[in-house]
């Protein structure tokens, strides 16, 4: 208990040091800033993630590179498949002919998930690994919601991260 408050302050105290560091709204934003917000988003993933999953250290040691492994073969998947035009621009044929490759794409993630839920499960228990989809969503809503409230308030969007 006292860990995940501890986690907690941490968590806090990332936001609240990120946001400072941002900089006035309206700076333009160059290729360093982005890479660093995303370093910094990924920081954040893991130690949610982490707490969520109730991750040991030693777990947390073990899981991390594979978990790491897996998303970046699930970003690459996902690139490699990216149309180069837009759906509204395609033809008929360059429509079906990307709904087939979406088809291909979505089995190869399938078979991806399954391939890496196995090396998951070398490393923790089956009630951790089944619940880590449902920890990234919900890790994801909150990053959204943070977004959102960020805009109403009339500051940058994602200045947090």
């Amino acid at each position: 208990m006292k860990f995940r408050l501890l986690l907690s302050f941490v968590l806090v105290a990332v936001f609240a040091a990120t946001g400072i560091a941002q900089g006035p709204p309206g700076e333009p934003r160059n290729g360093e800033a982005m890479e660093n917000r995303r370093d910094r988003m990924e920081a954040v993933k893991v130690s949610y993630m982490t707490v969520e999953l109730d991750l040991s250290s030693r777990e947390s040691q073990e899981f991390w590179p594979i978990y790491n492994e897996y998303k970046a073969k699930e970003r690459d998947l996902r690139k490699a498949n990216r149309p180069s035009t837009k759906v509204t621009d395609m033809t008929e044929q360059e429509a079906l002919d990307h709904m087939e490759r979406s088809f291909v794409m979505e089995q190869q993630l399938l078979n991806l998930k399954k391939d890496y839920s196995n090396r998951f499960l070398d490393v923790l228990p089956a009630r951790k690994v089944a619940m880590i989809p449902t920890v990234e969503r919900r890790f994801k809503e909150k990053v959204l919601k943070e977004m959102r409230n960020k805009r109403a308030a009339g500051g940058r969007p994602g200045g947090k991260f």
